[in-house]
C-alpha cells in the first residue's frame, strides 16, 4: 500500500474528525451570541472571546495540521474529496448536541457521501503522484477570488434575511468558496514547509492567503450558524471547501487524476459525493418552514 493511503488517509480522517466537530461547538457559541451584519467580523471578534468558541476552533487548528500533513503525502485529488467525511461527524454530533435530524433524504445522502469517499481511497489505491506549488500570482489570483465570492454571499446573505435557510444556504456557499481557497493555501503548507527553516513560509504569499480565506470563511460561517440548522449550512461548504481545490489542483496544478478503472471509480466518487449533497440540500429546504430557528430567540440569551 502507498504512502497516500498509509499516511495521508488516516491524517484526513483525523482532520475530517476535527472539522466536523468544530461547527457544532461553534454553533451552540454563536446562537448565543447577538446577531452579526455585513461580512460578520464583528460577530467574529465577539466570539473571540468565548471559550467555548474557542474550542471550536482549537479544532480547526488541529484539523488544518492534519490536513496540511496529508497534503505533503497525498495529492490534493485524494485529500480534498475525502474530508467530506467531516458531515459524519457534523450530523452526528448535531443530531445529539443541536437537536437538528435529518429525514430520509437526508440520510440517504450522508450515505452517498460515505460510499462517494469510500471509492476515492480505492482509486488512489495505486502509486500516485504529487502536483507542483501554487505560483505567487496564482495565490494572489485566487486570494481576490476568494474575497470576491465572500463579498457577494453577504450580499446575497443579507437581502434573504427574511428566508432564513436561502440566507443560511448563500453564507454557507461563500464560507465553502473561501475554505477551498484556504484549503489550496494548506496544500502549499504541506508542499513547501521546510522544518528546517520554517519562517521562510513567512515570506511567501501562502499564510496571507490562508489567514484572509481562513478569516472570511470563518465570519461567514458563523453568520450561516445563526441563520439556519447546521446540517443545511455545513453540506453545502463541505461540498465547496472540498471540491474547489479538486478543480483547481487538476486544472491548475497539476494534480493527479487515476486512470483506467481506478479513473472510473474517481468519477464515480465525485458524482456519489455531489448526489449526496444535492439530497441533503433538498432535505433541508424542503423542511425548512418548519423548523424554528434558533436566531428566533433574544439575541445574547443563552440556549
Amino acid at each position: 500500500m502507498n504512502q497516500s493511503l498509509t499516511h495521508g488517509l488516516p491524517a484526513v480522517i483525523v482532520a475530517a474528525a476535527l472539522y466536523g466537530c468544530a461547527p457544532v461547538v461553534q454553533a451552540t457559541a454563536a446562537r448565543r451570541t447577538a446577531r452579526g451584519g455585513g461580512l460578520g467580523l464583528a460577530l467574529l471578534a465577539r466570539l473571540a472571546v468565548r471559550p467555548l468558541w474557542l474550542l471550536g476552533l482549537g479544532c480547526e487548528i488541529g484539523g488544518f495540521v492534519a490536513e496540511a500533513y496529508a497534503f505533503s503525502v497525498a495529492p490534493a485529488t485524494l485529500v480534498a474529496p475525502l474530508l467530506t467525511l467531516d458531515m459524519v461527524f457534523l450530523v452526528v454530533l448535531a443530531h445529539r448536541g443541536l437537536d437538528e435530524r435529518l429525514a430520509a433524504a437526508g440520510r440517504c445522502g450522508i450515505a452517498a457521501m460515505v460510499l462517494g469517499t469510500g471509492l476515492m481511497a480505492y482509486a488512489f489505491s495505486g502509486e500516485s503522484s504529487l502536483g507542483s506549488p501554487a505560483s505567487t500570482a496564482q495565490l494572489l489570483l485566487l486570494v481576490l477570488a476568494g474575497a470576491v465570492v465572500a463579498g457577494a454571499a453577504a450580499i446575497v446573505g443579507e437581502r434573504e434575511a427574511p428566508r432564513p435557510w436561502a440566507a443560511a444556504l448563500a453564507f454557507g456557499m461563500g464560507a465553502g468558496f473561501a475554505y477551498g481557497i484556504a484549503t489550496i493555501a494548506t496544500r502549499q503548507v504541506g508542499l513547501t514547509f521546510d522544518a528546517h527553516a520554517p519562517w521562510m513560509m513567512l515570506a511567501t504569499a501562502t499564510p496571507f492567503v490562508l489567514v484572509v480565506c481562513s478569516i472570511l470563511a470563518l465570519s461567514l460561517l458563523q453568520r450561516g450558524l445563526q441563520a439556519g440548522p447546521a446540517v443545511l449550512i455545513f453540506p453545502v461548504t463541505s461540498f465547496l471547501s472540498s471540491f474547489v481545490p479538486v478543480v483547481l489542483g487538476i486544472t491548475v496544478l497539476g494534480d493527479e487524476v487515476p486512470g483506467g478503472g481506478a479513473g472510473a471509480a474517481f468519477v464515480l466518487a465525485l458524482l456519489a459525493v455531489s448526489v449526496g449533497v444535492v439530497c441533503l440540500g433538498r432535505d433541508r429546504a424542503s423542511a425548512a418552514h418548519i423548523i424554528e430557528p434558533e436566531t428566533d430567540r433574544t439575541p445574547g440569551r443563552p440556549g
